[in-house]
């Protein structure tokens, strides 16, 4: 099977080489737990050793904001935009100028414009940033079903999906609606842990379908050369 490796040292050993390719994954988290980092740092090393082209798209940090935050833990992702397009709210609301916002479904014109962005790029990997920022814009009467066709349609165009979301706390579902982690192929969740003073970041495979994987929590790092590992006893 084709695995996407996360390129995070140690991690992908513990999930038989990676994600496997074609799946939706969430990565869920409280906020500050680096959940939009790793996702970045998963495409920017499949990207810059030819593994594919990647589509980024933010509906909260604009996209300078992101460049900035991806340059200080060393991703030159400017330097590869032709292969790692992002693209923020802005641009899609100005995809959509002709429609009142209050008219446009974003669901439905989420979807369209990733096919059209599948179309001209042709990327293999998709990052969204976040569904909790969709759900604000969108009129989520049904989730399960709306949510289903979402997934669904991700899978449908033969691409590699990770989607964050923000959990509130340490004990919260995965997803806002509950039904997320059900539609996920994976779920690869950071979470923030106080010892003693000090926070400290971990990582888990909560779910990886057709993938044998560890359930442990490992503390995750980022080394002086801008590394991600995990700290595996």
């Amino acid at each position: 099977m084709d695995r996407i490796p996360t390129f995070i040292k140690g991690l992908d050993e513990k999930m038989e080489g990676g994600i496997p390719n074609g799946h939706v994954v969430l990565v869920s988290g409280v906020a500050g737990s680096m959940k939009t980092l790793l996702v970045l740092h998963a495409l920017y090393e499949n990207v810059t050793r030819g593994n594919g082209k990647a589509l980024y798209i933010s509906l909260e940090e604009k996209r300078n904001l992101i460049l900035r935050r991806a340059g200080k833990v060393g991703m030159k992702l400017a330097e590869i935009e032709d292969k790692f397009a992002i693209i923020d709210l802005g641009f899609l609301r100005k995809q959509l100028k002709e429609f009142p916002s209050e008219k446009v479904d974003w669901l439905e014109s989420l979807i369209n414009q990733i096919k059209t962005f599948k179309q001209d790029i042709g990327f293999d990997f998709l990052a969204l940033d976040s569904l909790n920022a969709l759900y604000a814009i969108s009129d989520m009467k049904n989730p399960r079903d709306q949510l289903f066709y979402f997934f669904e349609t991700l899978r449908d165009m033969n691409l590699t999906a990770f989607l964050i979301t923000e959990m509130k706390g340490e004990d919260s579902e995965y997803g806002q609606y509950g039904v997320e982690e059900f539609l996920a192929d994976g779920i690869i969740h950071t979470d923030l842990r106080r010892i003693n003073s000090v926070m400290n970041l971990f990582v888990g495979v909560v779910k990886m379908r057709e993938t044998k994987h560890d359930r442990k929590y490992y503390p995750l790092v980022i080394t002086p050369n801008f590394e991600f590992e995990i700290v595996a006893k």
